[in-house]
């Protein structure tokens, strides 16, 4: 469950519902890596949204450390809203944007660069000894949610 666990954090905090059904599906296809290369899962929310996540490794040009991110590295990410908006990160004039369109109607936001996240903040924190301003409750729920999942699947040899 390696770095889907981050999509399903981000798809818990943009739907902003309870997880009530989770599919869930990994395989192995190309690296050599401590975990699976390929991830899949769907999610259905209390509220009716739905989620599918997906990530692969497989498909990464050169993996220069596989114990960690080093690698050459191709993402895409979407979103259709329930108002059938469609978003999209994209570069416009060399700056990143999030460009939504529907039908012929076309929004675009600069992204403001981030000086760190609240996990480089969490990290800086511990390393310098600081309290923390959050708490793992976020990672805890991930980490249920995967758990319960994990769980209820056959078990492979």
């Amino acid at each position: 469950m390696d770095a889907m666990v981050h999509n399903l954090n981000k798809a818990r905090y943009l739907i902003d519902s309870q997880v009530i059904n989770i599919n869930y599906f990994s395989d192995n296809f190309a690296q050599s890596l401590k975990c699976r290369d390929t991830e899949f899962m769907k999610l259905d929310f209390e509220n009716g949204a739905a989620s599918y996540l997906f990530i692969t490794w497989a498909a990464d040009l050169e993996v220069f450390d596989p114990t960690g991110n080093d690698r050459v590295h191709h993402g895409i990410q979407q979103l259709i809203t329930s108002e059938g908006w469609f978003i999209t990160e994209k570069e416009q004039d060399g700056k990143p944007v999030i460009k939504a369109v529907k039908e012929k109607e076309v929004k675009t936001w600069e992204v403001d660069p981030l000086s760190h996240t609240k996990y480089d903040l969490f990290s800086i924190n511990l390393q310098e000894g600081k309290s923390q301003d959050s708490d793992a409750s976020d990672a805890i729920i991930d980490m249920q949610i995967m758990d319960a999942d994990v769980k209820s699947l056959p078990s492979r040899s």
